[in-house]
């Protein structure tokens, strides 16, 4: 996949991240609580704000979804997603 990660401030993660915070979620054990996934995606990602716990949730509840759309080689969330994280500019 060669989707990027850069992100400016206020826009969508993208397919490629929500997967990475899914897979970072099943690779750890015990699993990991949704603020340690969040501080974990603000490192990650270089985030100015992590996401909100509700946003981690949301992503996890949908993994079917965001493993589909990374499949087909989606880059970007769709405009109907409601899953947002804040970048650093």
């Amino acid at each position: 996949m060669t989707c990027t990660t850069k992100q400016t401030k206020g826009k969508w993660l993208t397919i490629a991240q929500k997967w990475q915070v899914i897979e970072e979620h099943g690779r750890s054990q015990p699993s990991p609580s949704l603020a340690d996934l969040a501080r974990w995606s603000q490192a990650k990602f270089k985030l100015s704000q992590p996401p909100s716990r509700a946003t981690i949730a949301n992503t996890l509840r949908s993994a079917t979804t965001v493993k589909s759309s990374f499949s087909r080689g989606e880059c970007h969330a769709s405009s109907t997603n409601t899953t947002r994280a804040r970048s650093a500019e």
